[in-house]
């Protein structure tokens, strides 16, 4: 059985009421509103505007010169850093002939620590050699 219309127009206004937003999502107060007038300012205007363009020029010198100072010590560091990456390139270059030199000093110096320990006092370096022993002393003669 088929209920009347007369029960669906009966919920028509609840529908409606769904339909209208709350008033807090309700759009702001019309624009012909004007905002509130700022509060008079005592004294003369023209010194307040006067001191007010002095200050603001103040504060926008000493932000240049924070910018500025900021800048050189930005442009240093990058200058360091170019410099490091530098002497970096230079020494990986370097290194394997240093790493060469190193080698051959060590087998040199092997080849005395085993002349020493046999008694061949001719390959024992001397405290005034470079790369002595960490002592410098000679070693003894028997």
């Amino acid at each position: 059985m088929r209920r009347p219309v007369r029960s669906a127009l009966a919920l028509a206004p609840f529908f409606a009421a769904l339909m209208v937003p709350p008033a807090s999502a309700q759009a702001p107060a019309s624009p012909a509103t004007p905002a509130p007038a700022p509060a008079p300012t005592k004294g003369d205007p023209v010194a307040a505007r006067v001191r007010l363009n002095t200050e603001q020029g103040e504060f926008a010198r000493r932000q240049l010169a924070e910018t500025a100072a900021s800048q050189k010590a930005h442009d240093d560091a990058q200058a360091r850093i170019a410099q490091d990456q530098s002497m970096y390139g230079a020494l990986r270059q370097e290194y394997p002939e240093l790493e060469q030199r190193y080698a051959a000093a060590k087998v040199d110096w092997q080849k005395a620590v085993e002349a020493c320990a046999q008694r061949d006092l001719t390959h024992c370096p001397t405290a005034n050699q470079a790369g002595a022993g960490a002592s410098g002393a000679k070693p003894k003669k028997n």
